[in-house]
């Protein structure tokens, strides 16, 4: 059954002009339009010309409630879109491989550990042996997910497998007869996403309760998945929490195994492999009430430009590098500009980087805790500073304008420390 949107809800999408769908009566012809919601959850146009011919166009969206959230996350293909309507999404929601939107990879029955994706291994969904083991992969690419200013989100988004980063899908595997798996090998090993061009606008995400941790964005990507998220960006978008402490007192184990001993973060990229990140921008969203706004481990590539960052427990943005085993580090073109930063415990700073280059201009800092605005390197064996140039001006704390400084640390330091009165140490 099709469905015409109601007046109320034509002017809800109205309110993204320019993002989704122009509004009636202003196309940019003589032309009136319609928009209905068929059974997919697709939005489409529909116009009749002067001779009152109906015509009906898919406008690449998709309309989500808060019943049809996960549903429309999986169905959504390269260059589609969604568009979250009003309402509260309690929930947490997958990016996620399934059978209809991913493709398979036959990983052979031999190695439970082989998760290396091999383009020669491509099999159809639909021919699928019984005697192998199998990932799903989903490659996703220029997507964007705008929400209603109206849609409060108190849960969060994962973009890992909904049983663990390296679990079965008992949910969508194929029904077979185990006998014929050498060692009981199922079908739907893994789950693995990879994004080029994904867009968060206009989102808000709260967390009204310290009943667990918080984290609008987790994403979970492991050393042989293979996985890349390149070119996510956040714009317009808020994030406020309860708790700006690493605490876990008042969590039951049930809540300290969701992640509650790390604090409250709105954005968390954690990942043990280089590579896996790439060109994430943050763009005129606002931070409060947490214990780190920004967590990403070895980010090629980011900025945070426009933002907001207040009562925040550690460090407003972290990144930081993986340093267990191999190092893996932070690195390319870094820009933090034109934010503010208030009541934060250092709050730019974190692990090692490596070939970096970093912009710090036009931020406004305040009331922060400790006399470190800006901490790079930790010092330890893996957490060193690489190669890496800190271009720092037009920066203010308070009323007051910082010196300015050029910074290099050659090719190898422990860390860069800049006061709050723009006094820079090289160490």
């Amino acid at each position: 059954m099709l469905y015409f949107l109601s007046l109320l809800a034509v002017l809800l999408l109205a309110s993204c002009r320019n993002y989704i769908l122009a509004p009636i009566g202003d196309t940019g012809n003589s032309e009136a339009s319609e928009y209905f919601v068929d059974d997919n959850g697709k939005i489409w146009e529909i116009t009749y010309d002067s001779s009152g011919e109906l015509r009906q166009t898919n406008t690449g969206w998709y309309l989500a409630t808060p019943d049809t959230a996960q549903e429309m996350l999986d169905k959504v293909q390269s260059g589609e879109n969604i568009y979250f309507s009003a309402g509260t999404y309690p929930d947490t929601y997958y990016l996620r491989a399934t059978r209809t939107t991913a493709t398979a990879y036959d990983q052979g029955k031999d190695d439970a550990y082989n998760n290396k994706i091999e383009e020669s291994a491509l099999v159809e969904i639909d021919e699928l042996r019984i005697n192998g083991r199998y990932h799903y992969v989903r490659e996703m690419s220029d997507i964007e997910f705008r929400a209603d200013e109206n849609a409060v989100f108190t849960g969060m988004f994962k973009i890992e497998n909904e049983y663990g980063p390296s679990s079965y899908d008992p949910v969508r595997q194929i029904i077979i007869d185990n006998s014929n798996f050498a060692n009981s090998y199922t079908v739907g090993y893994g789950n693995h996403v990879r994004i080029d061009g994904l867009v968060f606008d206009g989102f808000d995400f709260r967390r009204d309760s310290r009943d667990a941790s918080f984290k609008a964005l987790y994403v979970y990507r492991d050393l042989e998945m293979e996985d890349m998220i390149t070119d996510l960006e956040f714009r317009n978008c808020s994030f406020s929490g309860t708790d700006t402490a690493q605490n876990t007192a008042d969590l039951t184990d049930d809540q300290k195994n969701e992640g509650g001993y790390d604090g409250q973060r709105a954005i968390f990229l954690h990942a043990n492999t280089e590579g896996a990140f790439n060109d994430i921008r943050i763009v005129n969203c606002s931070f409060s009430t947490l214990f780190q706004g920004i967590y990403g481990y070895q980010i090629n590539g980011f900025t945070a430009d426009g933002c907001s960052f207040e009562n925040i427990g550690h460090n407003s943005i972290a990144l930081q590098n993986y340093n267990y085993g191999e190092p893996q580090y932070t690195k390319g073109k870094i820009s933090i500009t034109d934010n503010s930063f208030s009541n934060s415990d250092t709050p730019i700073g974190r692990g090692g980087f490596k070939d970096a280059d970093i912009l710090i201009s036009g931020n406004d800092f305040a009331d922060i805790k400790g006399e470190a605005i800006v901490k790079f390197g930790a010092g330890g064996t893996n957490q060193k500073l690489y190669d890496v140039t800190v271009d720092f001006t037009k920066n203010r704390y308070g009323s007051k304008a910082l010196p300015e400084s050029d910074i290099s640390t050659g090719t190898e330091k422990n860390s860069i420390v800049i006061t709050n009165t723009g006094e820079v140490t090289v160490s």
